[in-house]
């Protein structure tokens, strides 16, 4: 009789162990599908700027043969990882807007409000998907650095992630005036 109360005990607690490995694995895929949907969003909607970013350097060539995004040449010169790809896009787009605000007799046609539109609206589909990005970044990371999670997942094979980062254009505006 007590071999059968051990034995079921034992078969118990294997399998609440296993049921918890299995919770934590499910929660782990479940970050990990999120952040992946959104990285592949995010690199669509960083190559769809870089179009766009391109389109408006050339719109600024014709107001001016002089006028350039100095910021846009540096994307092409180095491999760089997709948080400082987005970086040196934000930048280009931050650089577009102040040369476009600088023209006093600048008046858009159809195409250029069309084009400054579509900008304007990748910049705040970009930064939705980055905020969803590090919001399932951060849950993925938190598992990993608390306890027993942390096991399954170095055990399972899953790595830090980073998380992607906004100035705060407000702030750098309020100190210019």
């Amino acid at each position: 009789m007590i071999t059968y109360i051990i034995i079921l005990g034992v078969v118990v607690t294997i399998s609440i162990i296993t049921i918890i490995f299995l919770t934590i694995r499910a929660k782990y895929k479940l970050y990990s599908i999120k952040v992946e949907e959104a990285e592949n969003n995010i690199e669509a909607l960083l190559n769809q700027k870089k179009a766009l970013l391109y389109s408006a350097n050339d719109m600024l060539n014709k107001l001016n043969e002089e006028e350039t995004l100095t910021t846009l040449e540096k994307i092409n010169e180095i491999e760089i990882s997709t948080f400082k790809f987005s970086e040196l896009l934000n930048d280009s787009v931050n650089e577009f807007n102040n040369i476009i605000e600088g023209k006093k007799a600048f008046i858009p046609d159809e195409g250029d409000t069309d084009l400054i539109n579509d900008m304007s609206l990748n910049s705040m589909n970009c930064e939705a998907c980055e905020r969803y990005y590090n919001c399932n970044a951060e849950e993925l990371n938190k598992l990993l650095h608390s306890f027993p999670t942390n096991l399954i997942g170095k055990l399972s094979g899953y790595k830090e992630k980073g998380l992607y980062t906004w100035k705060k254009e407000e702030i750098f505006e309020i100190l210019k005036n």
